[in-house]
């Protein structure tokens, strides 16, 4: 491959990006933004968005070895958020009545799997699953019931914490992303539990 200049570089790397995307879940992106190589990170960097989450985007890094560039994204920390909080979700049933669920990935990349767009249950069955998950809630449930749905959770043996928030009330709060950020007085009592697949 001849010499490129900086810009051509990086509309070559986004391209490439962008064709990968494609290729892999046959749908559209959009490339928002570029970020070249720097001595402490060995690959490129382009973020996009999806019709399907507009208000969120998500990276793919890009690594180049002798002109050969290869490709890890993401992606999944999108498609798979909402089949992750429905699947905690219904873990809770009869634990609270009226409750909500937010899961956070933490990995960059998705664990090698034979599937080529995997759900998230084949990433929690995978074994190498590193996630958190938070149940809000504002009428406390009984300590065996609480126990029990904390032992269910241990049985998919994943890293990370679930952390139990009880709030006052769900009144006037709108965003639970930004619930510690912007309703601090909201919470009444924070309960962790760390999970890791190693000690079971």
């Amino acid at each position: 491959m001849q010499p490129m200049s900086v810009a051509d570089k990086a509309e070559y790397i986004k391209n490439e990006a962008e064709k990968y995307l494609l290729n892999k879940y046959k749908e559209p992106f959009i490339p928002v933004s570029y970020r070249g190589k720097k001595i402490i990170y060995d690959f490129y960097k382009v973020s996009f968005k999806s019709s399907k989450f507009e208000n969120y985007t998500f990276d793919v890094r890009v690594y180049e070895d002798n002109d050969f560039l290869t490709f890890s994204d993401n992606y999944f920390k999108l498609f798979m958020k909402t089949d992750a909080e429905k699947f905690f979700f219904d873990l809770a049933k009869d634990v609270w009545n009226k409750y909500f669920v937010k899961v956070r990935f933490f990995s960059d990349e998705l664990p090698a799997m034979p599937e080529q767009q995997p759900s998230f249950t084949d990433y929690l069955k995978n074994g190498d699953c590193d996630i958190d998950v938070t149940f809000y809630f504002d009428i406390a449930s009984s300590p065996d019931k609480i126990s029990k749905l904390i032992d269910r959770i241990h049985e998919y043996k994943f890293n990370g914490v679930c952390r139990l928030v009880q709030l006052d009330s769900f009144k006037d709060i709108d965003d639970l992303d930004s619930l510690f950020a912007n309703y601090p007085e909201k919470i009444v009592n924070i309960t962790d539990y760390k999970l890791k697949k190693s000690t079971y």
